[in-house]
């Protein structure tokens, strides 16, 4: 009745699929349908962080293949006093077992005296290894009250027994799913590819290969810090393109994030026709815009570059940079680069007449200092972004006449 009422419980929970599992697992068991089934091994030894399982060849062979960083799953040999749940392992590498100083007696003394082959009760023994893995966390029902129908994961165990009451098993697919789908936010939900937990990709005869499809939720990377790391030619910066991608299109409607690209290789904003590739701004003209040193024929861009003359206030701590490093140091070179100059914008929307002049005024000492300095100008657009006085294209700061009568001497 107990398990009658436990499985009901369960009948909409995403932990339904461990219940049919083991259901499945069983019954294989029962109809020695030994070959169709996912179990791995025992347990030899365990505790917070590892776990060491004994396995077989007959095991390992049935499953596909247990290699190194694949996942498997430790559950109770019974969950009577339990509520359903698993254990997530990650193999790590082998294992010794108590006898492998045996096993290796024998192994040596079958070389050496060239035996053709082990009597079958010897073969059967050295079929069985150790595998150490390491302990990932547990999935269990989510506890909270309104989040019933939902699982939680955590990275460790509240508790375990001793070694004998639990068994391990290879996930199929379903149940990887549910490892690697589960926590994902499902707002928004975006496929990146599929599951491998080797780069070998050779399959075991009549033993497919995982088809699980990996997702990602953009609301799991907008406003948060995430770093990519791998081996050269694994797909690093692929990875990246599909996370742009995913959030330039699970916000077409909105339209409320922006991403900024730092592109140096250019691999994200200029097509690759020898791979038949498509860059992001291809893909997504309305969304991308390019900016760049030097224009490519093949991609339209903005220049990325300071106009010095146009844009004082980012340009001047550029220049006083630059006089820094090269080591060019004065009491009037350090009184230039301290000023801070008004951008052209503002300075033009200044209503306040005696500020608004005397902002002109800085930013027109600037453009004397570039020109000086041998900067070429677009001097007729210049002289038309502060019409002060009726002179429209005129350089004019506003000075009285006496002003400048006394400057220049006349």
């Amino acid at each position: 009745m107990k398990q009658f009422f436990d499985t009901a419980a369960l009948q909409d929970h995403p932990l339904r699929r461990l219940v049919d599992f083991l259901t499945n697992e069983e019954a294989n068991e029962k109809a020695k349908k030994y070959e169709d089934m996912r179990f791995v091994g025992y347990v030899l030894d365990i505790g917070f962080d590892t776990t060491t399982i004994i396995t077989s060849d007959a095991f390992k062979t049935a499953v596909g293949g247990v290699p190194r960083n694949s996942m498997l799953i430790m559950v109770p040999q019974s969950f009577d006093k339990f509520p359903m749940h698993f254990t997530l392992l990650r193999v790590l590498e082998s294992a010794p077992t108590p006898l492998s100083h045996d096993d290796q007696k024998t192994y040596f003394e079958l070389h050496k005296r060239s035996m053709p082959e082990l009597d079958i009760f010897t073969a059967a023994n050295l079929q069985w290894a150790a595998l150490k893995t390491g302990i990932l966390g547990m999935f269990y029902p989510n506890p909270d009250p309104d989040k019933t129908n939902s699982v939680e994961f955590l990275g460790d165990i509240n508790n375990f027994a001793s070694a004998h009451r639990y068994r391990v098993y290879a996930p199929t697919d379903d149940l990887l799913d549910l490892i690697i789908n589960s926590m994902v936010p499902m707002e928004n939900q975006f496929s990146i590819g599929k599951l491998r937990m080797t780069e070998c990709r050779l399959p075991l005869p009549n033993k497919p290969l995982p088809d699980v499809s990996v997702q990602i939720s953009p609301k799991d990377f907008v406003g948060s810090r995430t770093a990519m790391f791998g081996k050269t030619r694994l797909g690093k910066s692929n990875i990246v393109k599909l996370l742009a991608e995913s959030i330039i299109k699970t916000t077409e409607a909105t339209k409320n994030v922006g991403q900024l690209i730092f592109d140096i290789n250019g691999e994200y904003s200029n097509d690759n026709p020898q791979d038949g590739n498509s860059s992001l701004r291809s893909a997504y003209v309305a969304r991308c815009e390019v900016y760049a040193l030097t224009e490519k024929k093949a991609t339209k861009s903005k220049p990325l570059k300071l106009n010095f003359y146009e844009q004082p206030n980012s340009s001047l701590p550029v220049l006083a940079s630059l006089l820094n490093t090269s080591g060019k140091n004065s009491i009037y070179i350090n009184a230039f680069s301290s000023v801070e100059l008004p951008d052209i914008e503002s300075t033009v929307k200044i209503t306040d007449p005696g500020l608004k002049i005397r902002a002109v005024r800085k930013v027109m000492m600037y453009w004397a200092i570039l020109k000086r300095a041998g900067y070429s100008a677009n001097e007729s657009k210049l002289k038309a972004i502060f019409p002060l006085s009726n002179n429209v294209g005129e350089f004019n700061p506003g000075y009285a006449k006496e002003l400048r009568m006394a400057v220049h001497n006349v």
